[in-house]
């Protein structure tokens, strides 16, 4: 049977229903026949663009029905953490602020995964929840925006110490409507730093509005 939400609360239809991403412009360092792994991916929101600038896409997700919705690459249905491929590849996505993660541990595993899968002078684009995120946002907040056909509506419940962000989203679509909620620890660019270093990644650089960090293999 059909699995409607995965086991991190990801409403399936919704990621059907989203569009495919716009690359950011540091992504135009990926050129054809250039191999990417993609950790979490969803139902290929990065990996078409990427596909149809002609690189190699490998993509990998826990949920076989996110998986469904990619064609024309590999696809892996795995946990992102215990992942050990035989292949190297020039570039590793870990996106969906995966790395914002309140569990440590988890965070950790992640990014050691992301470094393991690299080529010595490969490239890990990491998207986050940079600080100034957080500073924008306040207990009772309510903020609708619209992506595709999709409206989604994000509303704090908490903010801890300044430490987390305790929230709500609320996906709508021709009146149809899923909820997720979630919890993000906020870093500082010291503290993404010295993750990074902890499995042997150094930052190179960040995108135009923060939330993509680039890291390369020390």
């Amino acid at each position: 049977m059909r699995a409607e939400v995965t086991a991190d609360g990801c409403s399936v239809r919704v990621y059907e229903l989203l569009p495919d991403v716009d690359l950011p412009i540091e992504f135009a360092v990926l050129s054809s026949g250039q191999s990417v792994l993609d950790l979490g991916a969803g139902t290929g929101r990065f990996c078409r663009p990427l596909m149809r600038r002609g690189c190699r896409l490998t993509a990998v997700d826990n949920s076989v029905e996110m998986l469904a919705s990619i064609a024309g690459t590999e696809t892996v249905c795995a946990d992102i953490e215990q992942l050990r491929l035989p292949e190297r590849f020039d570039a590793v996505l870990l996106a969906s602020h995966l790395v914002n993660t309140q569990e440590a541990p988890q965070r950790r595993s992640f990014l050691e995964t992301a470094a393991y899968h690299l080529v010595p002078d490969g490239i890990a684009f990491i998207e986050w929840h940079p600080p100034t995120w957080f500073d924008r946002l306040s207990p009772g907040l309510v903020t609708t925006s619209q992506i595709g056909p999709v409206t989604v509506e994000l509303e704090v419940h908490a903010i801890e110490k300044a430490d987390w962000v305790d929230a709500t989203v609320t996906y709508r679509h021709t009146g149809d409507e899923w909820l997720q909620h979630f919890c993000a620890a906020r870093l500082s660019q010291g503290d993404l730093i010295e993750e990074l270093a902890a499995v042997g990644l150094q930052l190179v650089t960040a995108s135009q509005d923060a939330s993509w960090q680039l890291a390369r293999r020390n």
